[in-house]
């Protein structure tokens, strides 16, 4: 049980960190309104990146929250309590960026 912890404590490491990876870099490229001044094809591209690193950030995050909460059940560790907070954080993460939930350039919703 405790390699399942290791797992998935990991895993939402995993989430977090291409969470914010796509927050840094592909996110901030709307707000800096690199869309305006790059061509219809780098947009595109930088749109569909960003939704795809959302949505691995979405399943790493929710598959660590399966890994840590199993064990949690018959043991209440710190490792499991962290990797279940980290995931809840990464899945969030990632479903604000997937679903562009707080995209407040509205670029993404006037097609």
């Amino acid at each position: 049980m405790k390699s399942l912890s290791l797992y998935g404590f990991i895993l939402s490491l995993i989430s977090i960190a291409t969470a914010l990876y796509n927050q840094i870099v592909y996110v901030g490229a709307y707000h800096a309104n690199e869309c305006k001044t790059f061509s219809r094809q780098v947009c595109t591209d930088t749109h569909e990146m960003q939704v795809m690193l959302g949505i691995i950030a979405m399943v790493a995050a929710a598959a660590s929250q399966i890994l840590c909460f199993i064990p949690e059940s018959k043991k209440k560790t710190i490792l499991n309590f962290f990797g279940i907070l980290l995931g809840i954080f990464g899945f969030l993460f990632g479903l604000a960026q997937a679903t562009h939930l707080f995209d407040v350039t509205g670029y993404f919703s006037h097609p």
